[in-house]
């Protein structure tokens, strides 16, 4: 099947879509970290060297084979020239992702999942703006399932690198969207402010904010004695260097973090223009 028709019957069929996309998340995009722990432990004894080349070479295979599979949509996407910018822009985020965000390029998985969670996503929300914003909250959520329930004994902080890598992933995602041609339903600021996609985001500042004011949230508690807390230690440089041999990546902080969620958004949402219809 087309992907392209599984958009399309997807569209027609609101209630399978929903259970097909949460079915996705639950079992795809949740246990990721687990998966990935196994599989690190499997190549590990190649050393992390190796292990990185071996996961990027996959990686530029997976990126081939998007480019073959969707080569003639692109062949007859109109405004290519409009779209290029945020082509050449993710290329950029992804580069420095590989330079930067990531400590084992394992992580590059986020990338896949995240644009395969788009085109089952999109269907549901017909929108690039509400779907960007849903795709984050979901990033949000499969961080917070990791930090407070798969791993709390490991994680020191909660992960707004691997939110930002989800946001790169589901922008390409949403590009796959615009070059197969669908059109955006309207989306004017009014009804924003009862959109899923957009309350979803807003529904999460909102949780944490009353917790921040309730006193059982928290930014930063090395003691651990908060109900929950979004950092646990603190990094000590720029550059984080774990344990093993010689590497470094950056470890967003918060600033940083809303810095780049943010721009995801706007940068991504705003393909929404080249999608404009008339469609309620």
């Amino acid at each position: 099947m087309k992907i392209k028709n599984l958009i399309d019957w997807l569209k027609t069929h609101p209630v399978a879509n929903f259970i097909i996309l949460l079915a996705y998340f639950f079992l795809v995009v949740l246990p990721h970290e687990w998966i990935g722990a196994h599989i690190n432990a499997i190549l590990s004894p190649l050393g992390r060297a190796r292990f990185n080349l071996i996961i990027l070479s996959l990686a530029l295979f997976l990126i081939v084979i998007a480019i073959y599979f969707f080569r003639d949509y692109w062949k007859r996407y109109p405004f290519k020239r409009k779209l290029i910018p945020y082509l050449l822009g993710s290329l950029i985020l992804l580069g420095i992702c590989f330079e930067i965000l990531f400590i084992l390029n394992l992580e590059f998985v986020h990338i896949p999942q995240y644009a395969i969670f788009i085109i089952l996503a999109y269907p549901l929300m017909k929108n690039i703006i509400s779907t960007m914003f849903l795709a984050t909250s979901c990033g949000i959520l499969d961080e917070l399932y990791q930090y407070v329930i798969l791993t709390p004994h490991i994680n020191k902080y909660f992960d707004f690198n691997d939110v930002f890598i989800d946001q790169i992933g589901a922008g390409i995602g949403l590009m796959l969207i615009v070059i197969m041609g669908y059109k955006d339903r309207k989306l004017s600021l009014g009804s924003m402010v009862k959109d899923p996609g957009v309350l979803s985001l807003v529904g999460l500042a909102f949780v944490f904010i009353i917790g921040w004011v309730a006193g059982s949230f928290s930014i930063y508690d090395p003691t651990g004695t908060d109900v929950f807390t979004l950092i646990k230690e603190h990094p000590s440089d720029y550059w984080t260097r774990p344990p093993g041999p010689p590497a470094s990546f950056h470890r967003l902080n918060l600033w940083e973090a809303i810095i780049c969620i943010s721009t995801a958004i706007v940068f991504y949402g705003s393909m929404h223009k080249l999608n404009k219809s008339n469609l309620d």
